[in-house]
């Protein structure tokens, strides 16, 4: 999908008269914006899948029918900065990043392969020099954008309090009314970004900014390189043209 955008992207670049731009910049430019794009998908489905696995609103269908039922439309946007904020690090990595490491690991094996033995081996294996710098970069890009997704989860597990919640105060339940309150406390520490950064922090350490970042790493990230049939990095060609050699 990511790759998809990637290329929708560049081919608008064109379209719009910047095929001469800067092919650094334009890379960055999309990889931004596919991390924007991403986002406005996955932050609503992460919204549900975290009230279903961690709320306990059961499966797909069972928390979709929750969060529709019990909460505004609008809630389904909750995180979404957040989310933003980490798939545009991921992109940047995946679209620009891998690219830049491995032209530098390049460079300097080109300059020092006949005195170094691991320069040498970068410089006669392309596929080493990718596979090296897409590790690299996705293990940076993970740990960066770790606290992203902590803080996400978080706001997407506290939800604003609820419609049926506030019937039930409205009617004069006890209960109701306490459990709307206390709804309505944690909410307010979780409210947005910077808020949910600070309660993170005060209440569990900084510490719990990276919890899980080893479990992160195995997921499919930005460890993900193209390459040609030798394993060299290839550049997408401009819209409707051959790719560059």
């Amino acid at each position: 999908m990511m790759f998809g955008m990637h290329a929708v992207n560049k081919c608008i670049f064109d379209m719009v008269g910047l095929e001469h731009a800067n092919e650094d910049v334009r890379e960055i430019t999309s990889a931004v914006l596919v991390g924007v794009e991403a986002s406005l998908i996955l932050s609503p489905l992460e919204l549900v899948r975290i009230q279903g696995q961690n709320n306990g609103k059961g499966g797909l269908i069972s928390a979709t029918r929750y969060v529709a039922t019990h909460h505004s439309p609008w809630v389904l946007l909750r995180g979404m900065d957040a989310c933003i904020h980490r798939e545009v690090k991921y992109c940047i990595g995946q679209f620009a990043a891998i690219g830049f490491v491995e032209s530098a690991l390049k460079r300097w094996s080109e300059a020092n392969h006949e005195t170094n033995s691991l320069a040498l081996q970068l410089h006669e294996n392309a596929s080493l020099r990718i596979l090296a710098s897409s590790m690299s970069v996705g293990f940076m890009c993970t740990v960066i954008s770790q606290p992203d997704d902590v803080v996400k989860t978080r706001m997407q597990s506290h939800l604003p309090p609820s419609r049926a919640s506030s019937s039930s105060a409205a009617k004069g339940a006890a209960s109701g009314a306490a459990s709307d309150s206390a709804a309505e406390r944690v909410y307010q520490k979780y409210r947005g970004y910077l808020a949910s950064f600070r309660t993170v922090s005060a209440e569990e350490g900084v510490a719990a900014a990276v919890e899980r970042v080893g479990v992160a790493l195995l997921r499919p990230s930005a460890t993900r390189a193209r390459g040609d049939k030798h394993g060299t990095p290839t550049r997408e060609a401009p819209c409707g043209g051959a790719a560059a050699e």
